[in-house]
């Protein structure tokens, strides 16, 4: 099982409370959330993209101190152009197991 964070760094925040934020995935929703535990990732704000939905692909936001904590812990770094396949390929393999 492997646990991935991708380099998006996409401006949002909520008022004075700005980040750049990556998204956090891993081959299991399970593995996810335990791995984002241990993180100790204040914030819940994560999404189940519909295309994603049938396979139970979710993912989490992290801001970028918790990205570099991420890939400390073990993460695996990847560009955020390669989320969507990488997605796409735990779907495949998680649909067909």
């Amino acid at each position: 099982m492997t646990v991935y964070v991708d380099d998006a760094a996409i401006p949002a925040g909520v008022g004075a409370d700005r980040h750049s934020w990556s998204r956090l995935f891993a081959d299991s929703p399970v593995e996810l959330e335990d791995f984002r535990a241990r993180l100790g990732a204040a914030h819940d704000c994560g999404f189940r993209h519909e295309a994603f939905v049938a396979c139970r692909q979710p993912w989490r936001y992290a801001t970028e101190a918790e990205r570099t904590r991420a890939i400390l812990m073990g993460a695996i770094p990847v560009r955020h152009r390669d989320t969507a396949r990488l997605m796409r390929e735990r779907c495949r393999t998680e649909v067909a197991g």
